[in-house]
């Protein structure tokens, strides 16, 4: 038995010296980079939107969530996710199509980045947040950045944030109570409609993402229209605790 055991430790130690690495750390995230980018291209996907977060020691600009549309692989609006103010190429940079957060994670596997962690969406392989540290002794280098939505659209439309004019909470009569927030908002052109309501909530802040799609290059009629809706949160909230509740550029706090 143990001369079994010998021979075969022999064995593997001289396939590795032929020539075959045992995989590693870069090896493996490597492979996993090259399985979601196929993943990804097989979808074919080439009229879509997404919204950005990215987190570093950088100006603001560029930290503020972001939503970027892209039309047949190019990147066709990238606008502020809460104001709708067009957000310029140098602050997106290299985060304007899905290829190019692809880049940025092989760039950090060529520079051998002491820290890289991916997660990638299981259906679309797409990287749904991303952590990279390129060097652990040194300050304020790193960078983390997370697609919190992607989603297909038609062939030249925008996705932009919506004109939200008021927003109030109120409570349903339910034990225990729900919390409701009525949105009114506005709708830019003729063109414009209502594309979605979204919310996520960390910790005691909501955030809700109310947005709108429009056309690319449409002439619009200038007629101005109205929606609303209401939206319920559930029942998650303890009473006596304030909550921050952010929709769009409007914020506004609330309790039970």
């Amino acid at each position: 038995m143990k001369y079994l055991l010998v021979l075969f430790t022999v064995l593997l130690g001289t396939v590795w010296l032929s020539g075959c690495v045992p995989p590693g750390p870069s090896n493996s995230a490597e492979a996993a980079l090259k399985q979601n980018e196929q993943l990804w291209s097989s979808q074919k996907i080439a009229n879509y939107y997404y919204r950005l977060q990215v987190i570093c020691f950088c100006p603001p600009d560029i930290t503020r969530p972001a939503i970027v549309s892209v039309n047949n692989g190019v990147p066709v609006s990238m606008v502020d996710a809460a104001t709708g103010e067009t957000r310029s190429e140098q602050s997106i940079g290299r985060y304007t199509t899905v290829e190019g957060l692809f880049a940025i994670i092989r760039d950090a596997i060529q520079r051998k980045a002491e820290e890289l962690t991916v997660e990638y969406d299981p259906k679309l392989g797409y990287p749904r947040s991303v952590r990279i540290d390129y060097l652990r002794t040194a300050a304020d280098e790193e960078i983390s950045f997370s697609v919190a939505v992607l989603e297909t659209i038609g062939p030249g439309v925008s996705i932009q944030p919506a004109v939200v004019e008021e927003v109030r909470t109120s409570l349903l009569k339910s034990n225990p109570p729900q919390v409701s927030v009525y949105v009114k908002g506005g709708l830019r052109d003729g063109c414009t409609t209502l594309h979605a309501i979204s919310w996520e909530r960390t910790g005691n802040t909501v955030t809700m993402y109310v947005t709108s799609q429009r056309p690319l290059e449409a002439q619009c009629p200038a007629v101005y229209t109205y929606f609303e809706r209401d939206i319920n949160l559930g029942v998650d909230f303890a009473a006596g605790v304030t909550y921050t509740l952010n929709v769009n550029d409007k914020t506004l706090t609330f309790g039970v």
